[in-house]
């Protein structure tokens, strides 16, 4: 019986294969190919992020498999988070939905009903996220003053960059005067003293942004994302109080270990419980220790939007037990190495080829006035680059340049070895310097950058350019503003310009790009603020990067 069945699947199947090679030499040749003018959507470049309440504009262009379009009747369709938003081929949407999503082209061609798409992921948010941005503190009229500088690339009327005869992109600009006050409908306080943000472990993340002031309601934390308001600062301290005679001047605020330079060098910490949150742990009363004593010093800012692995800090001691030295604070939390040293300081190493001739000890500074020390980014975490501009006893200037890097998994320092001329030798470079200037006069600002290798120098109005590939070469003058010079910051990875805030109220943005082959005024200036603004005496400029770890 199975074997009857067995025979009747068999001819069955030997029926079917049979049938389909009859239909198919049958059909040989028959097919009346139709010619299909396919369409390919291109989207120009643009940002992932688009500030709510804002227009944008995208301006697709279509390439045709037939390079013709003229009988073609195409219907568009555009939609974000499952929503139409536009029917024209050119969309023009006011951003109003806050989740990110695809925005989507569908192109329909009517004769044959074919469907074409495109799409490109937006994450709507706020204006205060863009990274094209600055935050500037100010006084004015006796009362803090918190503003935004936003810029963009400016675009034709078909969506493409317009440039200037220099062949760069036109940038256009906004200068938005008391963001506090527009957020939060009340003022921010008095007597503003510096900025400095806070990230966590969250994204899309955009940092918090604490504005440190000794009037009014007083130092204030700030959502990154909104500019609104989430606590003040006093609640972040043990029992919601300052510590006595608390007047700080400046903040360093890594992954795990915050900290806060008050007057007097006393450096007040927290360690975060959690990176899960912007506000974790308190801050104590007691300042940070070493060596069973005080430290009084200098934070050295770590110029990163990621998390930081340690920091430097300018040790000077007391007026009766004076120092001059450079230790480091690390930021390390480890679980699965069983790791916990945020917050520990601790000597730099000695370096194992002893140092170099001419080079002041990092760990024991002597007689020199420390005139600046300045970051600079590596390509890997674990490491950072320092510059730092010496006075000497006998009235000279010095340049050095180190770097120090910590073990992956540990609190182990060393100085990586670079390539000085044609030996590999510890990252610690020296050289005597001259100067058109009185450097201990001056405003200084390091490019973080390490593509871009510049420090510059602001000497009332006037700015000159150190390039620390070439230390020899010394200072060379760059640029004159219209005032006088009393901030600069420009922070960005790249290092492609730099924003300087002036005496009268105003800023001006510089081009740093290359910044020692460019020789006009034309190639370095990108943008002044008008005569109309003004934003009062600019104390502190920082562009605003947020980010999260």
């Amino acid at each position: 019986k199975k074997l009857s069945i067995m025979k009747i699947i068999i001819k069955l199947l030997s029926f079917l294969i049979i049938l389909n090679f009859i239909s198919c030499y049958d059909d040989k040749g028959n097919y009346d190919y139709e010619k299909i003018n396919d369409i390919t959507i291109e989207f120009p470049d643009f940002s992932w992020q688009q500030i709510i309440g804002e227009t944008l504009k995208v301006y697709p262009k279509l390439k045709y498999a037939f390079n013709d379009s003229t009988d073609l009747k195409l219907k568009f369709e555009w939609s974000f988070a499952d929503r139409v938003i536009g029917k024209e081929r050119q969309l023009e949407w006011t951003v109003d939905t806050n989740v990110q999503s695809d925005l989507v082209l569908r192109v329909t061609n009517l004769d044959n009903n074919l469907t074409y798409m495109q799409s490109k992921t937006i994450r709507p948010t706020s204006i205060y996220t863009t990274d094209k941005s600055y935050l500037v503190l100010s006084e004015k009229n006796g009362k803090s003053l918190l503003s935004f500088i936003q810029y963009g690339e400016k675009l034709d009327e078909n969506g493409n960059y317009i440039r200037d005869e220099l062949g760069r992109v036109i940038l256009e600009y906004k200068v938005l005067e008391d963001i506090y006050y527009k957020e939060n409908q009340e003022e921010l306080g008095s007597q503003p003293l510096f900025i400095q943000e806070h990230i966590a472990d969250i994204f899309p993340s955009n940092g918090h942004v604490v504005v440190f002031q000794e009037g009014g309601q007083g130092s204030v934390d700030l959502d990154g994302l909104s500019m609104k308001k989430d606590i003040l600062l006093v609640e972040s301290f043990s029992g919601g109080t300052y510590p006595v005679d608390f007047h700080p001047v400046n903040a360093e605020m890594m992954a795990y270990t915050h900290m806060i330079e008050n007057y007097d060098g006393k450096i007040y910490t927290k360690v975060k419980e959690t990176l899960e949150l912007f506000q974790s742990g308190y801050y104590i009363h007691t300042p940070l220790l070493f060596e069973n004593k005080e430290v009084h010093g200098h934070l050295i800012h770590s110029e990163r939007s990621q998390a930081k692995e340690f920091t430097l800090l300018h040790s000077v001691g007391t007026p009766t037990e004076p120092e001059n030295r450079l230790l480091l604070i690390h930021d390390l939390q480890d679980s699965w190495e069983d790791i916990k040293i945020s917050g520990k300081v601790v000597q730099l190493p000695a370096p194992n080829d002893g140092w170099p001739e001419n080079f002041i000890p990092l760990t024991d500074l002597g007689d020199s006035q420390v005139l600046h020390i300045g970051y600079v980014t590596m390509d890997w975490g674990t490491n950072a680059g320092y510059t730092m501009f010496l006075k000497n006893a006998d009235g000279t200037y010095q340049y050095q340049y180190f770097e120090i890097e910590r073990e992956y998994d540990g609190e182990g320092l060393t100085y990586p070895e670079i390539t000085i001329g044609d030996q590999n030798r510890e990252a610690l470079v020296n050289y005597f310097i001259t100067a058109p200037i009185p450097l201990e006069e001056c405003i200084f600002y390091t490019l973080p950058s390490p593509q871009n290798e510049y420090i510059f120098a602001a000497h009332g109005k006037e700015i000159y350019l150190f390039d620390r590939t070439s230390p020899k070469n010394g200072f060379r003058h760059y640029y004159t503003c219209k005032a006088n010079v009393v901030e600069m910051n420009g922070r960005d990875y790249y290092g492609t310009q730099i924003l300087i805030g002036l005496d009268n109220g105003g800023g001006v943005l510089l081009n740093t790009e290359e910044a020692k082959q460019l020789e006009t005024d034309q190639e370095k200036f990108l943008w002044e603020s008008d005569v109309n603004v003004n934003l009062g005496k600019i104390v502190d400029i920082t562009l605003k990067v947020g980010g999260y770890i």
